[in-house]
């Protein structure tokens, strides 16, 4: 059955749910192997700037990723979501010391500590999302921030998502944006256009 017959609420909820089952053993299995194909990637390699977010619980671990970013010398921005304008700000991060807890209890960037970045024209975005579709559409937490976001973002977009939450097609608005590529654990798909 077509999953764009669905409300994106009544998704949201029920994929929410199914993901929070994944058991520890394998999350962390599937969160390593999704991390090692992102960092072998030659979108990763080639890039200056990692724009990331710090995942949550229920997200694709970005840990290890940023881990990674650090130590091979990239500029590594964090999103801090704005609740009064509901924009999204990158901050440059040098390590895990410049975050505290914000939105959400999202660990994000410490503005008194980290520059902002204005300059969007390149670099790797990696996005998160409860799953996407294989044309690169994503559903996520339906606040919108990712999407307006990516609507100025110039460089490349990666999803990284688990392949059981990849599906042929999701309900879409005309605010949503695509992602170029995405990542799974189990290999690095290129998006239908």
């Amino acid at each position: 059955m077509p999953l764009k017959i669905f409300s994106k609420d009544y998704l949201r909820k029920n994929i929410y749910n199914s993901r929070e089952k994944i058991s520890e053993k394998i999350k962390q299995e599937m969160d390593f192997n999704i991390s090692d194909i992102l960092v072998s990637s030659e979108e990763y390699k080639k890039c200056n700037t990692l724009f990331i977010y710090v995942s949550k619980q229920i997200e694709v671990d970005t840990y290890n990723i940023i881990k990674h970013a650090f130590e091979e010398g990239k500029c590594v921005a964090v999103p801090k979501c704005n609740v009064e304008d509901l924009i999204m700000r990158f901050y440059k991060v040098k390590s895990f010391d410049d975050l505290k807890k914000g939105y959400f209890q999202i660990y994000e960037p410490i503005e008194e500590k980290c520059e902002e970045v204005i300059d969007f024209s390149c670099g790797v975005c990696i996005v998160p999302g409860l799953c996407f579709d294989i044309c690169g559409y994503r559903l996520g937490y339906g606040k919108g921030y990712y999407d307006r976001f990516l609507k100025n973002f110039r460089g490349t977009k990666i999803g990284i998502c688990y392949s059981d939450y990849i599906f042929e097609n999701l309900p879409v608005d005309k605010h949503d944006e695509k992602v170029d590529i995405l990542v799974t654990e189990k290999n690095i798909l290129e998006v239908i256009v």
